[in-house]
């Protein structure tokens, strides 16, 4: 249990913009995780398991798109990063209304499936979205 953000809970829309990146806790951030940002005790989700607690937390602020930024990605040593070595350039931008199926597809850059991640699991597990990417359109657009 923990305080949320008055003005997330309050806004009319909700875009969740994160950067996708590796996190030594929850394997990645990305916009599940993301939403970690709108509480004043991030350390409360922490006490209880850090992944039910993002799972949780998601079934409160539902984002109406999220926009993953995956035009470089940290694949190691995050989520603050030890060198350049550990960021990959994937010119990549995913977005969707799922945030579940969003980060299952960001998964699949770091070479993991959604199941991999369990806070991902847990999202599909309470009907948040679908990890299961062969159900869902995906439309590749070339810049």
């Amino acid at each position: 249990k923990t305080e949320i953000y008055a003005d997330i809970l309050n806004a009319d829309t909700v875009i969740n913009v994160p950067i996708a990146k590796h996190h030594s806790g929850a394997g990645l951030t990305l916009g599940m995780k993301n939403l970690m940002g709108v509480i004043l005790n991030r350390g409360a989700l922490h006490a209880n398991g850090l992944h039910p607690s993002i799972a949780d937390l998601s079934t409160v602020v539902r984002p109406h798109l999220t926009v993953i930024d995956a035009t470089r990605i940290l694949v190691a040593n995050g989520p603050t990063g030890g060198s350049m070595n550990d960021v990959r350039q994937m010119d990549t931008v995913i977005a969707s209304a799922d945030v579940v199926a969003t980060d299952a597809y960001a998964a699949t850059l770091f070479n993991r499936t959604g199941a991999d991640i369990d806070y991902i699991r847990l999202g599909d597990q309470l009907g948040l979205g679908t990890m299961d990417l062969k159900s869902i359109n995906i439309e590749t657009i070339d810049a």
